[in-house]
């Protein structure tokens, strides 16, 4: 099997090759995550080689090359919540927090928090995002996973694979002792999942420092986050001759195209590149809350000017497919871009955002049965006068399907909601594309919309769903709500719609809010469109920073501090080292120090909020900030000997070390007299440095311009 030329097994004319659709599909996974190009390919190189030495049967091969190509397919599932939660590039963060930080260590989490968290934002917003993950994170992480999981489950179900590799792609970020999403461990985890999860780092690793690199990975790894046979089978079959230098490659594509076992999965028919380029279509349109369903919409949109103007039934088909996977190089825009007005960014953010035809043409130019579509799509942003997009092409040199997608993507972002403007009415949309066209767009095009827009009740069908929906509800919004009149769960909309149940609940939440209006944008306002620039570009910046919906830490008292003494005790959270030399004047000359009043008031119950108050104190108190942690409730007895001891929270140090270090960089630690009265506790009972305060201590000290957050 791992002997095979790298042309054995060459599809039949008419077949579509299973291995080359998804390896494509695993070049928009790589971009969409931020690693290089064939990193899932190479992945699934090193996956094969321990699945070969393993001797595993010939479907359980089949389960693992597959799996090892579909392990990302639903990375976009959750990006534009990422984003809209750290405000800041997802894929980037996302990276960083997956492959080169430590999950388990609160110090590599708070290196992490101050790389990327709102990092254009305000200290306040820093700070209030910052809390949000330290409370949320790790549970918001793993849904995100999970929904990762879900997605690309679902993909390889449309695709008709096998239940192994859908079962697969269910476990692929579980870890052998149980610190994945699903939280399975050992032999639990079936042995696809567990050999994807650990080749997924070990190329990582060897992309970044090398071979040593790598198998010091596997080595430190082993029995934790990988299955200990899975490492021992690596590191065999990396001592054998020409596996290193065969990895090594400049690209191992074609290599790993021979390894595809042979397997009932391994031709698609003809007729089911529609549901790749359904597939495709819904993995770009992931990557926005602006975007859903605007693929489909293109692409119908597309066909009928295809048929209006009379193009053979064969270029129609053409330009359809070319519409649905015309956005599949925005995989690798941040959602965090997307999400902003064009306005807004920067102009490398700007450049990327244009650059994605040339990703889409990069990923689709591989896979022999696109080749008609690919020019289409490499082409749907240039304009007739040149000013286009990515190439500059002018007049004839752009293909005429790619001038008929140019209409309709641009009517489509027109006549929907995006950051830049609220959806217009048809006929608006089409005045804007009327002006454009002749300089940006194909007249012929434009008028052949026109016509099918206004031809009778058959094609107003498809002007009602392009037009705004009631109460400005996207068309999806529409879908779910229909789908849950009907008495669905959202567990059942999201498998109708093959979504992950976390999308169901985003689109809910964005739907409505407690008095029944739908969420204002709360960072930027609609601007009004600008036809020349969109009509004739397509836009694609469609999405603005709203609310997504988690809970948020609220003050337990009014603040008193002034503004400068709440930014320079929030830069202590991700600026330690900067703060030492930051002061803040309150009064008439008074200079101090910020000051922090950590409130804490839950014990063994809740282990987190019990520890999360230290950890945040000891960042504060580590960089000289006068930092008080204020101990309440049941918070009160973790200020007595012994009663911390046993209290840990998964993934830090025990709750009794973290206060000594807590004390040990200046904390102080208050526990109020009310509460320790009628626990019977008294000052011989606390541990040393801990005190009990009266109402009146913690009255002053908050007037003397403290902040103060509750846990």
């Amino acid at each position: 099997m791992i002997g095979q030329p790298p042309d054995a097994g060459k599809p039949a004319q008419g077949q579509l090759r299973t291995a080359d659709l998804l390896a494509a599909l695993s070049l928009a996974s790589d971009l969409a995550i931020g690693l290089p190009a064939e990193h899932a390919v190479r992945s699934c190189y090193i996956g094969m080689h321990i699945a070969d030495h393993l001797r595993l049967s010939a479907d359980q091969l089949a389960d693992v090359y597959y799996a090892q190509l579909l392990m990302d397919a639903g990375c976009t599932a959750w990006t534009s919540q990422l984003a809209g939660f750290i405000l800041s590039d997802e894929i980037a963060a996302r990276r960083d927090l997956f492959f080169h930080r430590d999950g388990k260590d609160p110090v590599e989490i708070f290196g992490w928090l101050r790389q990327h968290m709102a990092t254009g934002a305000a200290p306040g917003t820093r700070v209030q995002r910052g809390l949000e993950f330290a409370l949320h994170g790790r549970e918001f992480v793993r849904e995100g996973f999970r929904n990762t999981c879900e997605v690309a489950q679902r993909f390889a179900r449309r695709l008709g694979m096998s239940e192994a590799v859908q079962t697969a792609l269910l476990s692929v970020f579980e870890q052998w002792d149980g610190g994945g999403p699903g939280r399975r461990s050992g032999e639990a985890i079936p042995l696809p999942s567990r050999i994807v999860f650990a080749t997924s780092f070990f190329e990582a690793m060897h992309r970044l420092g090398g071979r040593d690199a790598a198998l010091r990975l596997a080595g430190r790894k082993r029995a934790t986050a990988f299955d200990p046979a899975v490492v021992d089978a690596f590191l065999a079959v990396s001592d054998k001759p020409g596996f290193w230098e065969s990895l090594e490659q400049e690209s191992v594509w074609a290599s790993v195209l021979a390894l595809e076992p042979d397997s009932p999965h391994r031709f698609l028919r003809p007729e089911q590149l529609e549901d790749i380029a359904l597939a495709f279509a819904d993995f770009a349109d992931l990557k926005s809350s602006y975007s859903a369903g605007h693929s489909r919409r293109v692409a119908e949109v597309a066909e009928r000017i295809g048929r209006r103007l009379l193009f053979p039934v064969d270029q129609v088909s053409i330009i359809r497919h070319a519409a649905l996977m015309h956005d599949l190089g925005l995989v690798a825009v941040p959602s965090y871009t997307l999400e902003r007005p064009y306005s807004k960014l920067t102009q490398v953010e700007q450049e990327r955002l244009r650059l994605h035809p040339y990703h889409a043409e990069r990923i689709l130019v591989r896979v022999p049965v696109l080749e008609p579509v690919v020019p289409l799509i490499a082409a749907h942003h240039e304009r007739l006068d040149g000013r286009g997009y990515y190439r500059g092409l002018v007049g004839d040199q752009i293909p005429l399907g790619a001038r008929v997608v140019a209409v309709a993507d641009c009517f489509d972002e027109l006549s929907h909601e995006s950051p830049d403007h609220p959806a217009l009415g048809p006929e608006q949309a089409l005045e804007q594309l009327r002006g454009e066209a002749g300089r940006g767009l194909w007249p012929q095009a434009v008028r052949a919309l026109a016509e099918e827009l206004g031809a009778g009740p058959s094609a107003h069908k498809a002007a009602d769903r392009i037009s705004r929906q009631p109460a400005g509800l996207t068309d999806r919004e529409v879908e779910i709500l229909r789908l849950l009149a009907r008495g669905m769960t959202r567990r059942d909309v999201a498998r109708a719609l093959v979504v992950s149940e976390h999308t169901v609940r985003h689109h809910l939440e964005h739907i409505s809010r407690p008095d029944g209006l739908r969420r204002p944008d709360p960072v930027h306002p609609p601007s009004p469109p600008r036809a020349a620039e969109r009509a004739g570009t397509g836009g694609h910046q469609r999405g603005a920073c709203r609310p997504r919906g988690y809970p948020r830490l609220e003050p337990a008292h009014r603040q008193r501090a002034a503004g400068d003494v709440q930014r320079v005790a929030l830069r202590a959270v991700f600026d330690p080292q900067e703060v030492g030399s930051c002061v803040t004047r309150h009064g008439k000359g008074r200079t101090h120090m910020a000051k922090i009043l950590v409130h804490a008031t839950h014990g063994k119950e809740d282990a987190e909020r019990a520890t999360l108050p230290f950890v945040l104190g000891n960042v504060s108190a580590s960089a000289d900030q006068e930092t008080v942690v204020l101990l309440t409730i049941e918070g009160v007895r973790l200020a007595t000997y012994g009663y911390a001891d046993e209290i840990q929270k998964e993934g830090f140090p025990p709750l009794k070390d973290v206060i000594r270090t807590f004390l040990d960089n200046g904390g102080q630690l208050w526990a109020c007299g009310a509460c320790a009265k009628p626990r019977g506790i008294s000052e011989t009972d606390l541990i040393p440095a801990a005190r009990i305060v009266t109402a009146d201590n913690v009255v002053e000290y908050m007037a003397s311009g403290a902040s103060t957050l509750t846990f």
